[in-house]
């Protein structure tokens, strides 16, 4: 017996074929962020948080204030965004260890919670744009999948990075912030 092919089909076709795309590119780009971050804006920018959060630590106390301001503008972004709990405690967690006076901290540590609540946020964003493929679902499973299509040509644009990684000379002593009076 001939079946007709059926407009309902098309759920079972596009939308799990939209999101193995989508779950495809990202699986594609975790491990370029993890083998390859050079060439990931992602790990352009957790390079250039490296480096931000070594001349924050050089910095007299009171002079610290930008770098609170700062990270204070990611958690707002992050709390409007919705990205996870978790953003928020680690980048408040990065602005204790920035403010605190007269201490000794391992800069690595204090990168680290940076680029950690820095990538918590990421992961939200992403987990949004998953979110955005799912809503237009409700217009039927064609809208779905080309939203998946378009969505993973332009983050593949906005995820590739080309430009070389800036060459800072770095004056941390011994990885270690220290007051100096």
């Amino acid at each position: 017996m001939e079946q007709i092919w059926k407009k309902d089909y098309l759920d079972f076709v596009l939308v799990p074929s939209g999101l193995l795309i989508m779950l495809g590119y990202h699986v594609f780009h975790l491990h370029r962020c993890i083998k390859l971050p050079q060439t990931t804006v992602i790990g352009y920018e957790n390079y250039n948080r490296r480096v931000w959060v070594q001349r924050i630590l050089q910095i007299e106390d009171k002079e610290r204030g930008q770098a609170v301001a700062v990270i204070g503008a990611n958690i707002s972004a992050a709390t409007s965004l919705a990205s996870i709990s978790l953003t928020v405690r680690s980048f408040i967690h990065a602005n204790f260890l920035i403010s605190t006076p007269n201490c000794q901290i391992p800069v690595a540590y204090v990168e680290s919670a940076v680029i950690k609540a820095s990538n918590f946020w990421v992961v939200g964003l992403r987990s949004l744009y998953f979110a955005t493929n799912l809503l237009l679902w409700i217009f039927g499973p064609i809208p779905m999948f080309l939203c998946s299509v378009i969505m993973v040509v332009m983050l593949h644009f906005l995820d590739t990075n080309s430009a070389p990684m800036p060459q800072y000379n770095s004056s941390a002593r011994d990885g270690y912030f220290e007051k100096i009076d």
